[in-house]
């Protein structure tokens, strides 16, 4: 059995004819704290069969490390079993079988994946940094050291003494010579200008480092990705809604529709979709896109006000393909394909079969 995998690509999701493998590495990593970084890497992604289906069920996924994308020996591999929930799943890789130090040393690396008793997946996929990670190779903020070493030689030891060379360091005050013969006092001089401020004296030694604070409590996990995803699918029963000569969007649902809740104001929702439409004479010229609409609202294009797709309907029945997204606000939508017949003989697009489309709503 044949599968492909992605991640974070819901806007292309139920379009892509081929295995693809598209997916990312991220450091698991949670609170803040001064420990040692953490020893897995949480990885994440969604798995489909070769008819394009999302896998649900457990299989036994072997990841791998490699220092080139073609080589054939890894760095490091371990097979997890893995649940598939829906096609998504997650796993701590390095949770079986641990990282040496040598694995991740600077060098661009690369993933590969084998589910079960296929051949690896490929191409491929390069390991990238996080945020955090991209400042390793050089230190900000403090330094929490125990001993300094320069060159191989140490200059200062776990007490913070210095102990290196005293070459060019100012060496002690010498004794105060004995004060010389009073003259006699002369006349006053005017008063001069006042002169420069002079320059800052040298720095005194660092003092020596503090203790290091108790760790800090673990945060709360964050919200998922995806919250929620809907299949809209079926035949189309109706003519698209017809205004000829029209000079802006009044369009409406083609076909069924489905219902999607968004909880917060910053909640997404994402879809891709398809229709089969075709005229019963003649050509007609339709305006396409996803919509949703609050209850007692309008029908709004997903992709933004007059941001629709353009084409002409002929007697062949054939796809209209399109994906969108929009951030309307909490709420519940009714969302689903929608069009809108311009054209200026009035030719109805009414020979029409079926429309298919998903939508999710993410964070």
């Amino acid at each position: 059995m044949k599968k492909r995998m992605t991640k974070r690509t819901i806007g292309r999701l139920f379009s892509i004819p081929a295995a693809a493998l598209c997916c990312a590495v991220v450091l698991a990593a949670a609170g803040q704290a001064s420990a040692a970084v953490p020893a897995v890497i949480t990885h994440q992604g969604r798995l489909f069969d070769s008819a394009g289906s999302p896998v649900t069920g457990t299989l036994a996924v072997k990841f791998a490390i490699y220092a080139d994308a073609t080589t054939a020996t890894a760095l490091w591999s371990e097979s997890d079993t893995v649940v598939f929930d829906q096609g998504y799943f997650a796993v701590s890789m390095g949770a079986t079988t641990a990282f040496s130090a040598t694995v991740f040393d600077g060098s661009v690396r690369y993933l590969g994946i084998t589910v079960g008793t296929d051949t690896e997946m490929t191409p491929r996929v390069p390991v990238q940094s996080v945020p955090y990670a991209m400042v390793a190779g050089d230190a900000i903020g403090d330094v929490h050291a125990t001993t300094l070493t320069v060159g191989g030689k140490a200059v200062i030891d776990n007490t913070g003494k210095w102990v290196g060379s005293t070459t060019g360091l100012a060496g002690p005050a010498g004794p105060t010579g004995p004060a010389g013969p009073v003259a006699p006092a002369g006349p006053a001089g005017a008063v001069g200008a006042t002169g420069a401020t002079g320059a800052q004296g040298p720095a005194g030694p660092q003092g020596p480092t503090g203790a290091t604070g108790a760790t800090g409590a673990v945060g709360a996990m964050g919200p998922s990705g995806v919250v929620a995803t809907v299949n809209v699918a079926g035949g189309i029963s109706v003519a698209v809604v017809s205004t000829p000569g029209a000079a802006a969007w009044s369009g409406a649902f083609i076909g069924p529709t489905g219902k999607v809740t968004l909880t917060t104001n910053s909640q997404r929702i994402t879809g891709s979709g398809s229709a089969s439409l075709a005229t019963a004479s003649a050509t007609a010229e339709l305006w396409f896109g996803l919509c949703y609409q609050a209850a007692g609202g309008a029908v709004t294009l997903m992709a933004g006000p007059e941001q629709y797709q353009r084409a002409f309907v002929t007697t062949t029945l054939s796809p209209y393909s399109t994906a969108s997204s929009a951030v309307p606000g909490a709420g519940t939508y009714t969302v689903g394909f929608c069009g809108q017949d311009v054209d200026v003989s009035s030719t109805p697009i009414a020979n029409n079969d079926w429309v298919n489309a998903w939508f999710a709503v993410t964070n």
